[in-house]
């Protein structure tokens, strides 16, 4: 019974793995969407988009599927580590469940490096904003764009003091700019 315990542990790690690998690529075209969307082609995006209401998809939106992506690859990789780790707990020479549990963990880094992309980008959009004219239209919407990019990363990762602190800054500027 063992050995089939351990099999039917491996394959639902697996299961989660390949999912979140799936939902990892949807999440990669959806940032080179949201980096490169008036560069790539009607006919492009509505590939990328393919299954979703892409007559909708502005950036807001695709910002907001692509939070979304990222959120279920998390908990789709802690589910996979979790089950190779209980393989390995059923035999601690599972070669095949060591090296996926590796795979889940490369996986999460590849999802940080997103979230301090986020964050990267909102810092520039920011920092971007200061070089326009104090009441210009341009000023308030990369304002905007940085707010909603600094509350996406807060939204990944709720905990961290920087984001919350450059997100109070975003939101101090739009409150006290003196607009139009």
């Amino acid at each position: 019974m063992q050995h089939m315990s351990l099999l039917a542990v491996d394959q639902l790690g697996n299961t989660y793995l390949v999912h979140e690998e799936l939902k990892l690529h949807f999440s990669r075209k959806l940032r080179r969407l949201l980096l490169e969307g008036d560069a790539i082609s009607v006919e492009e995006q509505k590939r990328i988009l393919k299954g979703l209401d892409y007559q909708f998809a502005n950036k807001d939106k695709i910002a907001s599927l692509l939070v979304d992506a990222c959120e279920e690859c998390e908990e789709l990789l802690v589910k996979a580590g979790r089950k190779y780790r209980l393989a390995l707990s059923i035999d601690g020479n599972d070669v095949r469940a060591l090296y996926n549990w590796g795979l889940a963990l490369f996986f999460l880094v590849q999802l940080i490096e997103y979230w301090t992309t986020l964050f990267g980008w909102a810092v520039a959009l920011q920092q971007r904003s200061r070089l326009r004219p104090r009441n210009s239209k341009e000023k308030v919407k990369l304002l905007q764009q940085a707010r909603r990019l600094y509350q996406d990363a807060l939204h990944m990762n709720s905990d961290n003091l920087q984001v919350r602190e450059a997100l109070s800054s975003c939101m101090s500027e739009l409150n006290h700019g003196d607009f139009f």
